[in-house]
């Protein structure tokens, strides 16, 4: 969760996030505006630009040109931005509630949050975390919680996560599964 650049942070993907709101029906962003967004952005270089397009296709499953621009948003702002483990996370957790930055996480939102920085984390070659580690963080977190069967604060589970033996293994470049090799 290393690579940054110093024009991608927080602010160009709020940016980009702000444009999308209104064009995203059911959390789905088609590439067109998609690239619109990133050309919002001034402050973008053409190989910014460039990566930011390989991480839509990558994240394009089906190949129809359209991504959940939650997951997108959420793993590649949690991977890239400059900050501690606590802000990134802290933050792909904020930019996932497109509608509501601090409302409470779930099992299933922690889940997609932290499969999809861990896709991000993929692309860049390092070791990553298998879904069976990303299914004992979340169960992990939720049964540390005082109420393990209702969503948690962004405040309240992100330090739980960053402080959990496997994720501390992802964090120090040490997961479990290397993809592509």
């Amino acid at each position: 969760m290393s690579f940054t650049t110093n024009n991608i942070e927080q602010e160009q993907f709020l940016t980009i996030r702000d444009k999308l709101k209104g064009s995203v029906e059911g959390g789905v962003c088609s590439h067109k505006d998609f690239d619109a967004a990133i050309a919002a952005v001034e402050k973008f270089e053409e190989s910014d630009t460039e990566l930011f397009d390989k991480l839509f296709i990558m994240f394009d499953n089906s190949g129809d040109g359209n991504i959940q621009i939650k997951e997108y948003l959420a793993g590649v702002g949690g991977t890239m931005i400059t900050g501690t483990s606590l802000e990134k996370l802290t933050f792909a957790f904020q930019i996932y509630n497109i509608e509501d930055e601090n409302a409470p996480i779930d099992r299933s939102t922690m889940k997609k949050v932290l499969n999809s920085i861990n896709l991000v984390a993929s692309y860049f070659g390092d070791p990553v975390l298998s879904p069976q580690d990303i299914d004992k963080v979340v169960l992990d977190t939720f049964q540390k919680s005082a109420s393990p069967t209702t969503p948690m604060s962004i405040e309240e589970c992100v330090p739980m996560i960053v402080g959990h033996t496997t994720s501390e293994g992802f964090l120090a470049g040490n997961g479990t599964v290397k993809f592509g090799r």
